[in-house]
Order: C-alpha cells, then sequence, then structure tokens
C-alpha cells in the first residue's frame, strides 16, 4: 500500500479496514456491500471521521461492479468475502 493508491474492497461490511487505510495513507478507498445497515453505519462513522473525501462506499452486488462502469484500481480487498460467494461462483468472482 503507498500513498496515491486506489482501493477496492469487496464486502466492506462495516467500513473498519477500509477507515484504518485512510487514516494511514493518501489513498481513494471504494467499500462495496449489500447490507443497507452496514452502508448506513460505515458511512455515519466516515463522516464522524471526516473522511468522506478518502472513502466512498457502494451498495451494490460485486458482479455489478465494472471496468466499464467504475475503472481500475491498484489494490483489491477481499476478507471473509469468498465464503459468503461460494465455490460455484468463484470464477465469475475472480472476473
Amino acid at each position: 500500500m503507498k500513498d496515491g493508491d486506489t482501493i477496492l474492497d469487496f464486502g466492506c461490511g462495516w467500513g473498519s479496514w477500509l477507515i484504518y487505510v485512510a487514516e494511514h495513507f493518501d489513498v481513494k478507498c471504494t467499500g462495496l456491500t449489500i447490507s443497507t445497515e452496514q452502508l448506513a453505519y460505515a458511512n455515519d462513522r466516515i463522516k464522524k471521521l471526516g473522511l468522506e473525501n478518502k472513502i466512498t462506499l457502494l451498495l451494490i452486488d460485486y458482479r455489478d461492479m465494472t471496468v466499464d462502469k467504475y475503472g481500475q484500481f491498484d489494490k483489491i480487498s477481499n476478507f471473509e468475502m469468498s465464503e459468503h460467494v461460494g465455490v460455484r461462483n468463484y470464477q465469475t468472482y475472480m472476473a
């Protein structure tokens, strides 16, 4: 991880990892979630910490995250997401 990187986090959950990264590096972060509850909580934390200009959270399914629509990222993270995707969908997930 280095300053200037763009970060994508699949299944960002409560936003903790992206908040940590944004606090310690000069990066632009994007997180994906399908949970409205996690999105609301994470956005509230991000706002309280003044990190709105560094972190964007999207309420979308990972299958809707395309390069054509959202561009490319320097780094991609995935914590505890693969078990939710399931083995049957790994190829689609990795694509």
